[in-house]
């Protein structure tokens, strides 16, 4: 079996299989994606929010990461001061999301037995790679003509 490496910015990788759980009404989500593909990862989408998520299997994409950093914190629950992601507990917390999986901060990444909560570029440039986002290309100031010396500048010259 062949294995397929890649180099990018000086930081060797293997290409990888992604299960990516978005919320499918998150555009950003699908910005984050195209940036995996264009680095040549293959992803497998789920729903994020038709997944039937169970403490055991939500639990290990927050690893280390502070309570509050699990939430979206643009999930209405949270914009409307139900759940504090501050205060609440570890259990509470994984309960809430489950019950309700819009709270969870998308998106959710897994390879093999290794997850991750949300999506930090330069995290996920180190964990599994990332091709460089391409410059922006400078955009040109449309061309205007000169108006004759004297000329009224509301008046289009023919040429």
């Amino acid at each position: 079996m062949s294995t397929l490496v890649v180099v990018t910015n000086q930081c060797e990788h293997t290409m990888a299989q992604v299960i990516f759980y978005e919320n499918p009404a998150c555009a950003e989500h699908a910005r984050q994606k195209a940036l995996l593909r264009a680095a040549g990862h293959v992803i497998d989408v789920r729903d994020l929010l038709a997944e039937p998520w169970s403490v055991s299997s939500l639990r290990p994409f927050f690893a280390e990461k502070k309570i509050n950093d699990w939430f979206d914190p643009s999930a209405p629950r949270i914009v409307a001061g139900e759940i504090d992601p501050e205060t609440i507990t570890p259990q509470a917390a994984l309960v809430a999301m489950i019950l309700d999986p819009s709270l969870i901060r998308g998106p959710l990444m897994r390879i093999g037995e290794n997850c991750e909560a949300g999506f930090d570029p330069e995290r996920v440039h180190g964990w599994i790679g990332l091709a460089a986002a391409p410059a922006p290309r400078p955009v040109a100031p449309p061309a205007v003509a000169a108006a004759p010396l004297g000329a009224d500048p509301r008046v289009e010259v023919a040429k």
